[in-house]
Parts: C-alpha cells; sequence; structure tokens
C-alpha cells in the first residue's frame, strides 16, 4: 500500500522525499536513470548505466495497427474492380462492325496489302491496276446501302455487279436488297 500512495502522491505534484522501493521507480513503474539502484551498487569511480527504455505511448494518439491490411484490402478492391470491368467488356465481344469501318479498310487497301477477310468476314480483293479498285463481298443489306453512299461520293461504285447511272438512297437500297449477301466494287476518282 505504501508504494501505491507515494506512486499517488507523484502523480498529484508532490515533491517530498520519497522513500523504500518506490524512490527509485519513476511513476510509470521504470527504473529512474537519475538514481542508483540499490539492489546493485555501483562501483566508486564508475557511473551508474542509464537504462533506454522506448518511448511511452501517449494516450491520445491513435493506434497505428493494420495499416498494412487496410492497404491491402483497397488494393485488392481496386485489382477486382478493374477485373470486373474487363470481363464486361470481353462479355460484350468484338465491337460491331461498321460501313464506316468498312469504308476506311477499302480505302487502305488501296494504299498497302489486303487484309485477308473484310470487316463483315467476307472476302477482299484489291487490283493496283489502272485504275485501281477494292472488292468487298459478304455486306449485310443496310451496310451495303450506307457504304455504297459514302463510296460513290469518292468515285465510282458497282453492287452485285451493278453500276448504277444516278446515286440515290432509294437506288442503293433496291440493288443492296437483292440478296443477303452483297458485294461491292470501289475505285476513285
Amino acid at each position: 500500500m505504501a508504494v501505491s500512495t507515494q506512486m499517488h502522491s507523484m502523480h498529484a505534484g508532490s515533491k517530498g522525499p520519497q522513500k523504500g522501493p518506490a524512490s527509485v521507480h519513476s511513476v510509470h513503474g521504470h527504473p529512474n536513470p537519475t538514481r542508483p539502484n540499490p539492489a546493485h551498487p555501483t562501483p566508486p569511480g564508475h557511473a551508474a548505466p542509464l537504462v533506454k527504455h522506448p518511448p511511452l505511448k501517449n494516450a491520445h494518439e491513435p493506434a497505428r495497427k493494420g495499416h498494412g491490411l487496410l492497404y491491402t484490402m483497397l488494393v485488392l478492391a481496386v485489382l477486382a474492380a478493374g477485373g470486373g470491368y474487363f470481363w464486361v467488356l470481353k462479355a460484350r465481344g468484338p465491337a460491331e462492325p461498321t460501313p464506316e469501318a468498312l469504308v476506311t479498310q477499302m480505302e487502305d487497301t488501296l494504299i498497302s496489302a489486303a487484309p485477308a477477310k473484310n470487316i463483315y468476314g467476307g472476302m477482299i480483293f484489291s487490283d493496283h491496276g489502272n485504275p485501281p479498285s477494292v472488292t468487298v463481298a459478304g455486306i449485310p443489306n443496310k451496310a451495303c446501302v450506307s457504304a455504297g453512299w459514302r463510296l460513290a461520293r469518292t468515285g465510282v461504285v458497282t453492287i452485285n455487279g451493278v453500276m448504277p447511272e444516278r446515286i440515290s438512297a432509294a437506288i442503293l437500297a433496291e440493288i443492296c436488297n437483292q440478296g443477303d449477301a452483297n458485294a461491292i466494287s470501289w475505285s476513285p476518282k
């Protein structure tokens, strides 16, 4: 009881003399480095060794445990979100071909070698003669009308073997709707 009373008086700010084992220990029960330990007397002419203790935690500082776990969980959440986004895009499949992409592919084929297939999966052939031309086959009806209209503005178009004298949406729709897979030939002006 004497120890706890003296420790309590130390907390209260008492600066009176202390006796007994409590005089060697500080408020927190650690050895007082300024006083020698009576259990281990220091030989004359030698200084008492200082005992280093880790700094005491402040009661107001938050605990810093679990930060590694928090960062790991954050990284896993980001990876899961990215993987889910990739899976959704992959589940949609490749982008559907467009008539604009077909026209671009035909224009590019005049400059470079023809790919194995056109964007609709049909044949594509380029003739680098005079005049140069590109022929595609297996084109759906709506794409045939749209691509034929765009190509007619920049050159001569032949659809399913027919070269229309006048180009209009109605004439192109009539020619392209004769079958399910259409062939378009184009020569630039």
